[in-house]
């Protein structure tokens, strides 16, 4: 049998499940199919979401399905790491001011049994129109040369061709079309085992946990490793023991269950809490102790010709930060863009090395803040402000606003929205050609230089119009592209890659539009504030609710950049 299909997504986990609900959302008329080879509900580990997977299930309209399903709801985390036993406590309400609004759930996310989370998911891409294989087997995916065209499986005993115009890899681990098209990269660092199982009668603490529902995840630092304590259900708890794998290696003939027990035991504030606890054989689990490893690891190209990787197929994290769901939400996202707006007729100059590469880009960008954050923590030895202020050095040149506290900038990172939200949606969320809402934020800082006079309408400054900027250091500029949250589509946008002579809190990287990337270029002392601002189009872009003069977007953008050294006047 052979049938053809806009697109076939392999696999039918988070991040399969969710990108094919939106390319159907974005492009109802778009044909998807999805194939699962395992039957549903299938057990699988990764229960503890970040608060940013919110708005992804959002935008795939299954939020509400999921906060009808009666999921433990989870409100922040609770770390103890570092030189001492204090607990550190972050609710996600903390973050409410940071975050741009959205309508969903705003202060809590969920604690899930991934049986009925994956299930739930998948059964809403069906609901949308996606067309599930399942149980079905990929046996072999097709090409045309270097193009993905399709794939053949096996289903119900016979063989099924599907062909497509373009083909998701969402096969987690498996990898079945991410082998084929590159290498597997593990960190040379981080090479972590986890043992893990799942405990009845177990006690919650709410200095650590908040409660039962809502609680809070527990990260707890050991003398070889961490914990994480994550209840998922009334009086249950899924516990979890992490270390070097050389130090899994030296545990000798320990039989698993015992090596684990023993692990626990040596970790007090844990010991207390499972003390009159049961272990349990979870249903659907291979085993009552289970283990798992290779964490950390990238794939060497997201991308190619008629296909890109999402999820654990492009890339898995170490589960220090909870991070695996949401890494699969968010490519599973960006990828549903890319494809929908590779697939747009009115999307002209959109080509594969364009979209997929931004989408790429887009991806290593979060792997590698969170990876040089995980290196920090397991370090092991330092002050919670240690931590606090190297996650805020980390990703405040690539997205936090200059007026972050060292304190937020962690939560912004742990809690996801710190690189998803100010890198990208933040970029162009208001869906105007203003490239960056820290233009605004930082335009109106209270220490702006002497050069400036008269209000603005803003409530800030203007330039001196007989002043002439000179652009002191000329960026990079890297052509890529930009999500439009909520439309299902990428634009182009142009990085300006800055180094400036001091951080200052300066983003090395700005998105910028095409008319302000080419102004900025021509600072050349030439010509006057007045002049530049003659030059341009006397209209007004959309900015969030409000319109906004393009010759006022031309101010805060020189004003940010001479306060930051960038440019004179």
């Amino acid at each position: 049998m052979r049938s053809a299909h806009d697109v076939v997504v392999i696999g039918g986990g988070p991040a399969g499940s969710l990108c094919a609900a939106l390319l159907r959302r974005y492009s109802p008329e778009m044909s998807v199919a999805l194939v699962e080879q395992q039957a549903f509900p299938r057990y699988h580990i990764g229960e503890s979401l970040v608060l940013e997977v919110n708005r992804v299930l959002q935008d795939a309209g299954v939020l509400e399905k999921v906060e009808k399903a009666a999921f433990l709801r989870k409100v922040g985390a609770t770390y103890v790491w570092g030189a001492d036993r204090r607990p550190w406590p972050f609710l996600f309400a903390e973050s409410t001011g940071r975050r741009p609004n959205f309508e969903g759930m705003e202060n809590y996310t969920w604690h899930v049994e991934r049986a009925d989370f994956d299930q739930l998911l998948l059964d809403h891409a069906r609901e949308v129109g996606v067309e599930v294989h399942q149980p079905a087997a990929v046996k072999e995916v097709l090409f045309d040369g270097e193009r993905a065209v399709g794939v053949r499986i096996e289903k119900d005993g016979g063989s099924h061709q599907l062909d497509s115009r373009f083909t998701v890899d969402a096969s987690g681990r498996a990898g079945v079309l991410a082998h084929r098209i590159g290498n597997r990269v593990f960190d040379s660092v981080i090479r972590n085992m986890a043992v893990f199982g799942y405990w009845k009668n177990a006690a919650v603490d709410p200095e650590y946990n908040v409660g039962w529902d809502p609680a809070a995840i527990s990260v707890i630092s050991a003398p070889e490793g961490w914990v994480w304590y994550i209840p998922i259900r009334q009086d249950l708890v899924s516990v979890g023991y992490v270390t070097p794998a050389e130090t899994f290696k030296r545990r000798g003939a320990e039989d698993l269950e015992s090596y684990y027990r023993s692990a626990l035991a040596d970790v007090p504030e844990v010991a207390e809490w499972l003390g009159q606890a049961e272990l349990v054989h979870h249903e659907g689990a291979p085993a009552r102790v289970m283990a798992e490893r290779d964490f950390n690891y990238l794939h060497s190209r997201w991308w190619g010709p008629g296909y890109a990787l999402v999820g654990d197929a492009g890339g898995f994290l170490d589960p220090l930060f909870t991070f695996g769901v949401f890494m699969a939400a968010t490519s599973a996202q960006l990828a549903a863009y890319a494809i929908g707006t590779l697939m747009d007729e009115r999307a002209v100059g959109a080509t594969e090395e364009l979209v997929l590469g931004g989408y790429e880009r887009h991806m290593r960008t979060y792997y590698e803040a969170f990876g040089a954050m995980l290196k920090i923590f397991y370090r092991f030895n330092g002050d919670r402000s240690d931590y606090w202020s190297a996650a805020r050095d980390l990703i405040q040149s690539e997205s936090l606003p200059a007026n972050i506290t060292d304190r937020e900038a962690f939560m912004a990172l742990t809690f996801g929205y710190g690189v998803n939200t100010y890198v990208f949606h933040e970029a162009t969320q208001h869906f105007g050609q203003v490239a960056m809402r820290r233009i605004f934020d930082m335009g109106n800082a209270e220490d702006a230089p002497i050069a400036w006079s008269d209000p603005g309408e803003f409530g800030g400054k203007s330039l001196d119009p007989a002043s002439r900027p000179v652009l002191l250091e000329k960026p990079d500029v890297v052509e890529t592209v930009v999500p439009i949250h909520g439309t299902g589509r990428m634009i182009p946008m142009r990085r300006l890659d800055f180094a400036p002579p001091s951080n200052k809190g300066f983003p090395k990287h700005v998105y910028a539009p095409d008319w302000l990337s080419e102004t900025i270029h021509s600072f050349d002392g030439s010509r006057t504030i007045e002049e530049i601002r003659a030059a341009l189009p006397a209209d007004r872009i959309r900015f969030g609710a409000k319109k906004v003069e393009r010759r006022e977007v031309l101010e805060r953008t020189v004003r940010m950049l001479y306060s930051l050294g960038v440019v004179e006047v």
